[in-house]
C-alpha cells in the first residue's frame, strides 16, 4: 500500500519494508507510535464516562482540583488504566518469549501481523 501511494505521487518504490533490516525498524517504530494513539484514544473515552455530576458535587464541597484528580477521576479511570496497562504489556511479553538473537525481519513482520490478526 506504501508502494502504491509512493507510486501516486511519482516516486515508483519497489522497497520491501519488512524484509529489510534498515526499513524494517522504521516501520515497527512508527507501529509503535500508531499504537500510542490508540491508547489515547481509550482514555480520551473514559474521562468522557466519569460523570459530570461528580464534579460539580466535589465543586460545591469546596474541593481543589487535585482533590477532584484524586478522588474523582483517578478511581473512575482504574478501569481503563488496568485496560491499557495490560494493552500495552502484553504484547511486549510475548515478542520477548519469540525473540531471537539474530534480528529477523521475517520474524518482527510476522510477530507484527499476528498482533493485527489478534
Amino acid at each position: 500500500m506504501i508502494n502504491a501511494l509512493l507510486a501516486l505521487i511519482g516516486l515508483p518504490s519497489k522497497t520491501v519494508w519488512l524484509g529489510k533490516e534498515e526499513t524494517a525498524i522504521w516501520v515497527l517504530i512508527i507501529l509503535a507510535v500508531w499504537q500510542f494513539g490508540s491508547s489515547m484514544l481509550i482514555f480520551l473515552s473514559g474521562l468522557k464516562q466519569v460523570p459530570v455530576s461528580l464534579y460539580e458535587a466535589a465543586t460545591v464541597d469546596g474541593a481543589s482540583g487535585i482533590t477532584k484528580f484524586f478522588k474523582i477521576t483517578l478511581p473512575m479511570l482504574t478501569p481503563t488504566i488496568f485496560f491499557n496497562l495490560i494493552y500495552g504489556i502484553y504484547p511486549e511479553l510475548y515478542h520477548h518469549r519469540r525473540k531471537t538473537e539474530k534480528f529477523d525481519p521475517f520474524l518482527c513482520g510476522l510477530y507484527v501481523s499476528e498482533c493485527i490478526y489478534q
